[in-house]
């Protein structure tokens, strides 16, 4: 195999929406205290927070306004992203209703003020949002479920070779996501 064809394996892999998937799918299993309270929560978040805004994303795409799927060209973000913040807050509004662990409705909480400030920074400057999810991620991981998930962190370097291997993101891009999830992740469990 060669070397951007590995880059592109890895690239989908560690796409936002399926790091979300597996990491969210994770999180309610753990908070939920039942199985019936873990298939609503994980069903509402499948739909709410991964299904829901990538098919916005490719409708946009198939009537021509965005010219790729990844939204590089920031004129194109605010829409899909706007709706994208729309749908999460349905999401966290339903998990409310739902009467789910306090602890993970702020975990929720801070996982989307933590998207809310990166669509907001990145609306002028480019940051890498594989880097971001996957880091982000891990963090919460090991802060509020098991320690051992810290190990998983060293993967981003793959994460960022395969972004760089691609000429979609620069080093600086790259670092950029990677503090950003750090930062904006303790400064707001600081607060919440």
């Amino acid at each position: 195999m060669n070397k951007e064809k590995f880059a592109k394996i890895i690239t989908v892999i560690s796409t936002p929406f399926l790091v979300w998937a597996f990491f969210f799918g994770y999180l309610f299993y753990y908070y939920s205290a039942d199985t019936d309270i873990f298939l609503k929560t994980l069903f509402l978040g499948l739909f709410f927070i991964i299904l829901l805004p990538a098919a916005f994303i490719l409708r946009l795409y198939l009537k021509g306004k965005l010219t790729n799927l990844h939204i590089k060209v920031r004129k194109q973000r605010l829409v899909p992203f706007i709706f994208s913040l729309f749908s999460v807050m349905v999401f966290i509004t339903s998990i409310r209703l739902l009467r789910v662990n306090p602890e993970l409705f702020s975990i929720v909480i801070i996982y989307f003020l933590m998207a809310v400030g990166f669509v907001m920074v990145t609306l002028k400057y480019k940051l890498s949002g594989h880097a971001f999810a996957f880091v982000s991620s891990v963090i919460i991981l090991s802060t509020y479920i098991d320690q051992r998930f810290i190990f998983l962190l060293p993967l981003v370097l793959v994460i960022a070779w395969s972004r760089i291997r691609l000429n979609e993101h620069t080093p600086k891009e790259v670092l950029a996501g990677t503090l950003y999830a750090i930062v904006s992740f303790y400064l707001l469990r600081l607060f919440i």
